[in-house]
């Protein structure tokens, strides 16, 4: 027996055949393991960022054209998943090169640490106090400096969603750290001897 070219998959699988998908699967996922393996030193990584093409393309399967190039389609899918890997890995890297080159604080500067545990206690009270998507969104982004786009992926909820939690986060830190920092600059002006 011939077997189905991809298009044929494809629109079996658009008429509800399961063994389609799969075939379709199998027979494209050891090229696209190899290329991602290729871009990437991470073995993990490259299967993770495969098996979220291969989801990806699984949710699409309404919205697919019946003419598609599935490896065409599949490739660049990869392709931008390792490019967004690497975003995200960049971005991390430059923040944690920001926070290495910050300058030490002394020991003669106890009250200005003292202010400074006692804004970061705040902010964590404050963030516990966000509803709870909120900080769920609020957290991805500060602790684990996930973009809205994968904050969005992860929670499934759009990125505009992502936003507008960010945008009540935000404006609730921003608040506590005007009543805290007000009189931590005034603290500052009084050690410097300026006040």
């Amino acid at each position: 027996m011939k077997a189905l070219t991809d298009a044929e998959l494809l629109r079996e699988w658009k008429a509800g055949s399961e063994r389609a998908f799969e075939t379709l699967f199998k027979r494209h996922l050891s090229q696209l393991l190899l290329f991602a393996r290729r871009k990437l030193d991470d073995k993990a990584l490259a299967e993770d960022l495969v098996q979220e093409a291969f989801i990806g393309f699984y949710w699409q399967k309404a919205n697919l054209p019946a003419d598609l190039n599935v490896p065409a389609y599949l490739h660049t899918s990869v392709r931008n998943k390792i490019y967004n890997a690497y975003r995200t890995l960049l971005a991390r890297q430059k923040h944690h090169e920001q926070h290495r080159y910050t300058a030490p604080v002394h020991d003669h500067d106890t009250v200005l640490q003292l202010e400074a545990r006692e804004l970061e206690s705040r902010l964590e009270q404050e963030a516990e106090r966000l509803p709870a998507q909120c900080r769920t969104v609020f957290f991805l982004s500060r602790k684990e400096f996930l973009t809205n786009r994968e904050i969005a992926e992860r929670l499934q909820i759009s990125v505009n969603t992502v936003e507008q939690h960010m945008r009540r986060a935000l404006r609730q830190m921003r608040q506590v750290i005007e009543l805290v920092f007000l009189p931590v600059s005034l603290c500052i002006a009084a050690y410097a001897g300026c006040v």
